[in-house]
């Protein structure tokens, strides 16, 4: 945002503020298909680079956490992304 890095990759929910205020300009997408959020945007592929990611997010415990503590924490999680409101708040996110 000072201008001292000409090119970042990052996801775009941690560019959206910075793409609203016009500090950020998104050149470009990694996702298959263009992101919904910003159907303007391109995908590297469509810009002619044979480029293409995604993101994801993971749920971290530490090492020798008892199995059966990690099983409750996975069916908590799981049953948290199926809840309307959290799996339209995590939708967005869906795109890189």
């Amino acid at each position: 945002m000072s201008g001292e890095i000409p090119a970042a990759v990052l996801t775009l929910n941690d560019l959206g503020t910075a793409v609203q205020s016009g500090k950020a300009r998104i050149l470009a997408t990694t996702g298959a298909k263009r992101s919904p959020q910003y159907p303007d945007v391109p995908t590297f592929k469509e810009s002619g680079y044979d480029i293409e990611g995604l993101a994801w997010y993971a749920l971290y415990a530490p090492a020798g956490t008892p199995k059966e503590i990690v099983d409750a924490l996975s069916r908590a999680a799981i049953e948290a992304i199926r809840q309307p409101d959290v799996k339209q708040r995590l939708e967005p996110l869906d795109s890189t």
